[in-house]
């Protein structure tokens, strides 16, 4: 097989798995509307409390773990680090800049210096001890780590296609988003100039982190 895993749809007697389209925006809206996800007896989600203790289990397994902008955080809180304000809102379309170390990272080795990611935060932490540093910004420093073999957190959001912008801009709304200083004709405009380049990375990156959690490398 070569490229991204091919959509695929999943039938059974009472659910359906398929990809997510733009059809479904209404449906992940009322899901996402609950926000006590640990509460939903058809979820395993940890409550608030308790998810330290559940990344840090995951750790001690050797359970593979990409952490990505929150998910990255809670992997810093895990490791015994405080999250705090960055001092400023980073948003849109940023420069990355891969440390030395990150050549050799199995999953951070698709981005080149000046490839840029999408953010939406306003945190930052600092590096956890015995973790590498593979990723630094231009407004926020620390924006990518590994933890041992097998733990990788990022501040950036890798994650999102032009459909979860799309989706982000019009939840956030045109205040929302000038309240963070920019405008949604702005972030717009830099989603087509940059987003195909970025969800090629994002589908490489994840495609080898499927080969850690599989256990192929």
């Amino acid at each position: 097989m070569t490229g991204w895993i091919e959509p695929v749809t999943l039938a059974g007697e009472h659910v359906v798995l398929e990809p997510v389209e733009r059809r479904h925006e209404a449906g992940l809206a009322r899901a996402a509307a609950d926000g006590a996800l640990w509460q939903l007896w058809y979820t395993s989600v940890p409550p608030p409390e308790h998810v330290g203790e559940y990344v840090r289990a995951a750790l001690a397994a050797g359970v593979p773990y990409l952490g990505i902008c929150l998910g990255g955080q809670m992997l810093v809180r895990a490791l015994d680090h405080q999250v705090y304000s960055a001092g400023v809102r980073e948003i849109g379309f940023n420069a990355l800049h891969p440390t030395l170390e990150a050549a050799e990272d199995h999953l951070m080795s698709v981005f080149s210096d000046g490839d840029v990611v999408f953010h939406w935060h306003e945190d930052t932490f600092d590096l956890p001890e015995d973790a590498t540093l593979l990723a630094t910004g231009d407004l926020v420093r620390t924006q990518a780590f590994r933890y041992g073999e097998a733990a990788w957190g990022t501040q950036f959001h890798l994650e999102v296609d032009r459909a979860e912008i799309d989706l982000w801009l019009k939840t956030a709304g045109d205040e929302g988003v000038r309240a963070w200083g920019s405008t949604r004709e702005e972030l717009e405009a830099q989603t087509d100039r940059f987003i195909d380049g970025h969800e090629d990375r994002a589908r490489e990156l994840f495609r080898r982190f499927w080969g850690v959690v599989r256990g192929g490398g």
